[in-house]
């Protein structure tokens, strides 16, 4: 008889086992698509680098585009972006950026005086999520 109770015993311990498995994974599914659906609403960036490959600097100034996408449920604006050094200048989208909709950075490199690898990072502030991204522009002069 006392063999029996075990083996009841036994059952039910793997049962309440294999039950609290399922809830656990159960519940690690549902945090990760809540984690999922909180990283769909941000900012998003078309590309974070830019290459400009082999520049001449005789031929003067280059300049790319970052599209940025409101993927939030609000709008978002870019308040600044600060670049690394004087050679590169900016301009962005002033107005308000909606949901679903983009809105730009443009950057213009001067290579005039410099020559060879170049490799600037640029931080565009925002009021959004995230409020700071870098983007990078590189390239070579020649």
């Amino acid at each position: 008889m006392k063999s029996g109770k075990l083996i009841i015993t036994n059952i039910f311990s793997w049962a309440v086992c294999a039950l609290l498995a399922v809830t656990l994974t159960a519940n690690k599914v549902a945090d990760d698509d809540t984690k999922k659906e909180e990283n769909e609403k941000v900012i998003t960036v078309d590309k974070l680098v830019h290459d400009f490959k082999t520049i001449k600097e005789l031929d003067g100034e280059v300049k790319t585009t970052f599209t940025f996408t409101n993927k939030m449920d609000t709008p978002f604006s870019i308040d600044k972006v600060i670049a690394q050094c004087g050679c590169s200048k900016t301009t962005w989208t002033k107005t308000p950026i909606e949901p679903g909709k983009t809105g730009e950075v443009e950057v213009v490199f001067d290579p005039n005086g410099l020559y060879g690898v170049f490799d600037k990072n640029l931080t565009v502030v925002t009021n959004g999520t995230p409020n700071r991204i870098t983007i990078k522009v590189k390239g070579i002069i020649e």
